[in-house]
């Protein structure tokens, strides 16, 4: 299922300028070793991304006999999917916040039990290639004027429909079902830290070259609500993000660069991270040939002003 954009990048003022020039030393080296290239964006993109593979460490391998059990553990928790008993409640904590800490980010470690983290990464990796699709701004699926589009980005996502009677449920083709379970697994144990709220989650995959250029995740979706056949909009109120990448340091890129603080975090595998919407952030370019991968989406809020609301048009599809 392929999102809509990544939200609108306002507020560019003098401060804003600072911190992006500030925090992006990865963008600034790329186009800095580019300037004789042309001003297309992909070709400075990529052919900075061409240089000497950083020092990284090597992902850490499975035994079959490892990968087996966590296999077993991961069809298991996939009848009741949830999170950890001490993250759910500290993402509770989170959301009662009402001082200056509710615009904190949130970082859970351990959200997953392991051996689940395991086998749904394991499912990630295993996914053919066929089925994961590359996302950019010129197809970002939604209006223009709802966010779609409006922010450069480059990354793959798992190749999958929202269903329409559940707009948390993903599918894939039967190339991919082992992949489609653990991420709709996942997608179900994020969901089940506001069971109430409208949600979409999806699979990514960064691999060398890939980013999000900085951006504040305000976007909107409009929903057809079945039984008035009226349509809601709706926009996005909180995000999330799964990691499911080991090993990683931050010389390797896809780093979360949180530009609301100036600070740069590094994936840490089967942790989350939340925060409310708009924050300014971007993911630094990816400069290795590892993949990193997360499950990723928002939780979504009816707006208070609906006098913008449209009739034609309306859409499920997320």
């Amino acid at each position: 299922a392929r999102l809509g954009g990544f939200g609108s990048k306002t507020a560019r003022s003098d401060d804003y300028t600072t911190r992006v020039r500030g925090t992006c030393r990865c963008r600034e080296k790329s186009e800095s070793s580019a300037r004789d290239m042309s001003d297309d964006i992909w070709a400075r993109v990529f052919a900075s991304a061409q240089g000497k593979q950083p020092a990284c460490p090597d992902e850490p391998t499975l035994t079959p006999e490892q990968a087996a059990g966590d296999s077993v553990a991961l069809k298991k928790w996939l009848r009741n999917p949830i999170g950890s008993r001490k993250g759910i409640q500290k993402f509770q904590s989170f959301l009662s916040a009402t001082d200056a800490t509710a615009w904190d980010l949130l970082k859970i470690p351990n959200f997953l039990p392991k051996g689940v983290a395991d086998g749904a990464l394991n499912s990630l990796k295993a996914s053919p290639s066929d089925s994961w699709h590359v996302q950019e701004a010129v197809n970002d699926a939604g209006r223009r004027e709802d966010g779609a589009g409006s922010t450069q980005h480059r990354y793959t996502v798992g190749d999958g429909t929202i269903d329409s009677s559940d707009p948390t449920t993903v599918r894939h083709d039967s190339e991919s079902c082992s992949a489609s379970e653990a991420i709709a697994g996942v997608a179900a144990a994020l969901q089940s830290l506001q069971p109430n709220k409208l949600a979409v989650f999806q699979a990514g995959r960064y691999t060398r070259g890939c980013f999000i250029e900085p951006h504040d995740d305000v976007a909107y979706k409009e929903v057809v609500d079945e039984a008035t056949g009226c349509t809601i909009r709706y926009e996005r109120e909180l995000a999330v993000i799964l990691y499911f990448t080991k090993s990683w340091q931050e010389s390797m890129g896809g780093c979360f660069v949180d530009l609301a603080t100036g600070l740069e975090h590094v994936p840490v595998f089967n942790s989350l991270v939340a925060f409310r919407v708009p924050r300014l952030h971007e993911v630094s370019e990816m400069l290795t040939d590892r993949e990193r991968f997360s499950v990723f989406g928002w939780f979504y809020v009816p707006c208070k002003d609906q006098s913008t609301e449209r009739t034609e048009g309306g859409s499920k599809k997320r």
